[in-house]
């Protein structure tokens, strides 16, 4: 079937009711029949407002058939409000039928005719005063809906006439804004009256719960007239794991042929799209938001000091970036958010054009996402609601896609995760106390009030954690020379339960928070320490100067939740190693608000198995209808023949490949891999991939194999290179293993390749590319379960064995989820090779258990439905020699691979 490349167009249907999918989705190119059914079945997912997760494996083109699929969607839905508005407006319809039946957050005027429509007469009313209520909500419905369309036509064309003007507004002239003389004057102002005698850090009054002071009416006034309020028109926010899989997939859809057809805008945190140098400066992500934040409230001032009389001047001048940000201006940063929606661009992009403009890209993008249709944003920004808000992202009646979802449960669960230990508890402290100590005369008895309240709080955070307690919470080790030390003791506590053993149950958190919040007493610290404290001294064990504002978020994280969290005691002798962890047992919490005001949420990831942790424990768990979660799963994009998997139960020697615990450390195990390799090196041409389950492991068996000769063996076939521990060698270890293949290709006497000895979870089990050449072999040793000792593990399986049914085979919910967890890991390691529809290689599962249909229901179907599973190592080797020696002889040229297959990674995935 041919393709229709550069033209895609909403559906002609005249249709008012359920759209149906296109017979043909436009397409960059011919698109795989895989790629077809997951267009078909995702525009179906979205109409009817599911909760989707999609399985498409890396290689398929996952990302273009995500962009086709739902921007065709979003196309049609489109035209079909479109004729509903003018239905309405004509009469013939009424305003409740708009905007998806009321899924999205329709005006209250509507809503309110809608009531009115379907509400039954009160019997009290008479029926002509009913009937005229109704005629005039409903005319006023209308008349809003009328509003919105001639706002609507307003920003098309306007953005219709800068796009035709090739974004060459007239932005120039409004730029000599900056310089002119009258903000000079204001300038000097402020700079000439910046204060010299600590009155930048002493506290303002602060105000009970239902008081406002004077300055904060007067900036809550300036940001209503500062704010952009536009209709938000419906979107897709398309969220992933990192900035720079989000650059990939805007990448992506400036080659797609709706680059011309759709407004995109992709949100950044300030680290990513900032230009203020006196902001960048900054190596805490934390400071870099209190300081762009304290450069606004000054910038906010100016228009009040615009009004004030001259005073004289001043002999000393101070910087001026140190008064406000002079790229946050109301007028540019419109600017910005407009050239930012005439064509796609990624971050780097909008850096560019903020620098061009001189406004700030981290406002910019915000004040665009009203009018884009495609949203695209991190994780965090999603996943944690405060953030969600504040950056003004809206999800009632809009679709919502998670890529890269298969550590969804994980993600959720860190976002929510705060830790402290002694150090920032004890070093809070001392600075607040000498805080308190110093200003004390200046400061309001509410402001000392809740210092001495925050000083009492922190009080008990250190009597919790350095209290000796009793002899059974502290473990005694006895080592070999004799000597008694003391491991940390591990407390897992109900948030009740700790703040009551803690002496803190009548404290009102709720109100410390928000006062913290409002009175921004910890940037007020943190330039209290910057000013008084030497460098070397008080700062320098950590980037922050005051972990005030860690310990904020502890406090934040005590007020959201208690049934489904726990707090973590890890005691030790020295209180400072000690630790305070909050840990959510239960993401569907924070997940539940995403999937209630989405219209649909479509979770997808190249291996999304095992898909029934996500049904249980996230979307069931968050109240979510069976009826609404929808499963799609498609195949490889690769023929059968390009892929060998094998269970291998035995070694070349007959010995029992099994790697529990009890057996993984046995020598003649650890030979009979060894020489399982050496075969192995001996076949495969180009590179081999050895996954460990842990950084420990991989170590002891490469020392065992160095004390009896193994690597000395397998380094005739393969030189061996090792997975660093430290993120800035992976580049440098990926590209030596790219070149080392590259040099040895086609050769058939000494060296053939390389092998990569790799770790289950580390940096190179996910968001890296062995493709072709670089891993013919991938080889998967033993099943990589997660320590069962761990307390918060043990703290998860109790949890879900407590709150979830048992499942349909007997297994209890915490098993459950253990062998999720190892299974997971497993596939995104195996899942590293088959890039592309011409590669091709051999994935050798390393231990009998692998044989036990239990495991491998939890594969992907792409591999499972082709797994052969050899009792002895006899007939697994003549495969995988038969396998190769097939495609050398069919002759499948390898793509000429250089060390840019060795994909750049960014320091943020690892």
């Amino acid at each position: 079937m041919a393709c229709c490349p550069d033209s895609p167009l909403p559906s002609t249907s005249t249709d008012l009711n359920d759209l149906k999918p296109p017979a043909q989705f436009p397409f960059p190119f011919e698109p795989y029949d895989i790629q077809r059914d997951f267009m078909r079945e995702l525009y179906l997912a979205l109409e009817g407002g599911k909760i989707g997760i999609f399985e498409s494996p890396t290689g398929t083109g996952k990302s273009l058939s995500l962009i086709c699929g739902a921007l065709q969607w979003l196309l049609d839905h489109e035209q079909r409000e479109a004729m509903k508005v003018e239905a309405v407006l004509s009469g013939s319809l009424s305003p409740s039928a708009l905007d998806d039946h009321k899924q999205s957050g329709c005006s209250e005027l509507v809503s309110t005719s809608l009531k009115l429509e379907t509400s039954s007469k009160p019997a009290a009313v008479p029926d002509w005063f009913a009937d005229y209520g109704k005629q005039k909500t409903r005319r006023e419905a209308v008349e809003e809906v009328r509003a919105e369309q001639v706002r609507k036509t307003k920003r098309e064309a306007r953005l219709k006439k800068l796009k035709e003007q090739g974004g060459t507004a007239q932005w120039r002239t409004k730029r000599k804004r900056e310089d002119s003389p009258t903000t000079t004057k204001v300038n000097q102002l402020l700079a000439a009256s910046e204060p010299t005698d600590d009155n930048d850090v002493v506290l303002d009054e602060y105000f009970s719960d239902d008081e406002k002071s004077k300055q904060e009416l007067i900036i809550h006034s300036s940001d209503e007239e500062d704010d952009l309020d536009e209709d938000h028109v419906k979107k897709i926010y398309y969220c992933s794991r990192t900035h720079t899989q989000l650059a990939q997939f805007v990448r992506e859809v400036q080659h797609s042929p709706y680059k011309n057809l759709v407004n995109v805008i992709t949100i950044g945190s300030r680290q990513n799209l900032c230009i203020n140098e006196d902001v960048t400066r900054l190596k805490s992500l934390t400071l870099m938001n209190d300081r762009c934040l304290e450069l606004q409230k000054n910038r906010k001032k100016e228009k009040t000091a615009q009004e004030a009389v001259p005073v004289k001047k001043q002999k000393k001048q101070k910087k001026l970036m140190a008064t406000s940000c002079r790229f946050y201006k109301a007028e540019l940063i419109k600017d910005f958010r407009d050239l930012a929606l005439i064509k796609v661009q990624d971050i780097e992009q909008l850096v560019g054009v903020g620098r061009q403009l001189k406004a700030c890209p981290y406002y910019g993008v915000r004040r665009g996402i009203p009018a884009a249709q495609l949203v695209a944003l991190p994780y965090n920004t999603l996943l944690h609601a405060h953030t969600r808000d504040s950056v003004g992202v809206r999800l009632r009646g809009n679709v919502v896609i998670i890529d890269e979802a298969h550590n969804l449960l994980d993600t959720i669960t860190n976002v929510y995760s705060v830790e402290v230990n002694g150090l920032h508890v004890s070093k809070a402290f001392s600075q607040l106390s000498q805080y308190m100590q110093r200003y004390r005369s200046r400061l309001k008895a509410k402001n000392l009030m809740y210092i001495n309240q925050l000083l009492h709080v922190l009080n008990c955070f250190l009597n919790t954690l350095g209290s000796k307690g009793s002899d059974e919470g502290v473990k005694k080790v006895v080592k070999a020379q004799g000597e008694v030390a003391n491991e940390p003791s591990t407390q897992l506590m109900r948030l009740n339960d700790f703040l009551l053993s803690s002496s803190m149950d009548n404290i009102n958190f709720f109100k410390i928070l928000r006062y913290c919040q409002k009175s921004q007493i910890s940037k007020k610290l943190n330039g209290f320490v910057e000013r008084y404290f030497e460098p070397g001294g008080i700062d320098s064990l950590s980037q922050m100067k005051s972990p005030l504002m860690l310990i904020e978020s502890f406090f934040e994280a005590l007020t959201s939740c208690d049934k489904d969290c726990r707090i973590v005691l890890n005691k030790s002798e020295n209180v400072t190693c000690s630790s305070l962890k909050f840990i959510l047992l239960n993401p569907a919490v924070h997940f539940s608000p995403i999937v209630q005001e989405a219209r649909a949420v479509i979770m997808t990831g190249g291996t999304m198995q095992p898909v029934s942790e996500f049904k249980h424990q996230l979307l069931l768990a968050a109240g979510v209808s069976p009826m609404r979660i929808m499963e799609f799963s498609c195949g490889h994009v690769i023929p059968a023949d390009h892929l060998l998997p094998v269970c291998l139960c035995k070694g070349p020697a007959g010995v029992d490949l099994e790697f529990t615990f009890q057996h993984r450390n046995n020598p003649a195990l650890l030979d009979e891999l060894g020489r399982a390799l050496v075969n192995l090196c001996t076949v495969v041409p180009g590179g081999i991939v050895v996954f460990f389950p842990s950084y420990d492991y991989e170590k002891r068996v490469h020392t065992h194999w160095e004390e009896f000769g193994v690597l000395n063996r397998i380094g005739k076939k393969k030189k061996i290179f090792r997975e660093p521990k430290i993120s800035l060698q992976v580049d440098f270890v990926l590209s030596q293993y790219g070149k080392c293949i590259e040099v040895t290709k086609g050769s058939k006497e000494g060296l053939t390749g390389a092998l990569m000895l790799c770790v289950v979870g580390g940096k190179l089990s996910e968001g890296i590319n062995f493709s072709n050449d670089l891993g013919r072999c991938i080889v998967m040793v033993g099943l990589p379960y997660p320590n069962l000792k761990s307390p918060e593990l043990k703290e998860k399986i109790e949890y879900l064995n407590s709150t979830q049914i048992k499942h349909p085979n007997g297994q209890l919910p915490g098993q459950v989820h253990y062998e999720n967890l190892c299974m997971k890991a497993v596939n995104q390691s195996i899942g590293r090779s088959i890039r592309h529809s011409r590669d091709y290689a051999t994935i050798i599962l390393a231990d009998k258990r692998y044989a036990r249909s239990t495991v491998q229901r939890k594969l992907p179907d792409w591999i499972s439905g082709q797994l052969q599973v050899c009792e002895k190592f006899g007939p697994a080797f003549a495969a995988v020699r038969k396998f190769f020696a097939v495609k050398k002889c069919a002759g499948h040229a390898d793509i000429d691979l250089s060390t840019k297959e060795c994909q750049s990674i960014d320091p943020s995935q690892l």
